[in-house]
């Protein structure tokens, strides 16, 4: 954990700084007493020494929480989560929504896999590739569905196909924390600082990551974590909870989500995670869709 062991290597360095000013400031009352020479520059040298890492401790006695405790406290929502959506056997690849749904930012997880549809080109295009062609046959129950705060929502003009499961991101308090730190609110921003914002949040503010890469395409954003505080958490879902990171995301996953929903007002899905475990790197590929209005049925279910 970054912050963790910054904060050890402060206690370190400041427990030997008084350590060291208190062996100086002893031996010049020896120099005091034997040479009469010395001794008061030696002293003033060794007090100070003190006063610098007493210091540097009271400036480090910020508590931090292991990152292996924070997993541990989150695990079983996770594990809650997947119950819900196995109960209701959800098939399909969960949608954030945006708060013009007057209901705030959600994720939609369709009931059936055709209540989404699947890319034709195996993914999302890298940065600065071209644009997807639509929103590959996503549906979405009428607004109307998602005014109320319900867990299961419905569409009663094309069946079955377009109920699904209505529930709070994973990452919504994640995001009003960046918010919190950064001092910004994502919906005011443009699309082209979303990259940097994230690279400070997570790498300087936060200190969640030891490093990133961010790629902003069009209409995508394909993100790769290093060495986050959150990696052995993020491993656990996967193994634990598969359902979670492959159709909703863990709680960074979705907290990149949300960015995107709030500041372009648009849906959008995470397509692709992928982990490697050796050099704990997560990397993570969003696709920004229609919003909800265009994406609603009015007719025959697809837009």
């Amino acid at each position: 954990m970054p912050n963790q062991g910054y904060r050890r290597r402060i206690n370190e360095i400041s427990l030997g700084l008084v350590s060291l000013g208190a062996v100086v400031f002893l031996y010049s009352f020896y120099l005091w007493i034997t040479m009469g020479s010395l001794a008061g520059i030696t002293g003033v040298v060794g007090l100070s020494l003190v006063i610098v890492g007493t210091v540097l401790t009271l400036l480090s006695t910020q508590r931090y929480v292991h990152s292996c405790l924070a997993g541990d406290s989150a695990l079983s929502a996770c594990l809650q989560y997947q119950h819900i959506l196995e109960h209701y056997d959800c098939k399909g690849q969960g949608v954030h929504i945006p708060n013009s749904t007057n209901g705030g930012i959600r994720v939609y997880i369709p009931i059936e896999e055709n209540g989404v549809g699947t890319l034709q080109n195996g993914g999302i295009q890298p940065n600065g590739g071209e644009p997807l062609n639509n929103n590959h046959g996503v549906m979405l129950p009428p607004l109307e569905e998602f005014h109320n705060v319900k867990l299961y929502v419905k569409n009663g003009k094309n069946g079955a196909s377009q109920d699904g499961l209505l529930l709070l991101p994973m990452g919504l308090s994640l995001l009003e924390r960046f918010e919190k730190e950064l001092g910004v609110d994502f919906s005011r921003v443009e699309i082209e600082e979303i990259p940097e914002l994230l690279r400070l949040v997570l790498t300087k503010k936060l200190e969640i990551v030891e490093g990133m890469k961010v790629g902003l395409g069009n209409p995508s954003l394909s993100v790769a974590l290093h060495n986050s505080i959150f990696f052995d958490f993020c491993t656990s879902i996967r193994d634990r909870c598969p359902t979670i990171c492959e159709k909703v995301g863990c709680p960074v996953c979705s907290a990149i989500a949300i960015v995107l929903c709030k500041n372009t007002h648009r849906c959008v899905m995470i397509r692709h995670v992928a982990v490697d475990k050796k050099r704990k790197i997560q990397e993570i590929k969003f696709e920004l869709l229609d919003s909800p209005e265009k994406m609603v049925n009015h007719n025959n279910g697809r837009v």
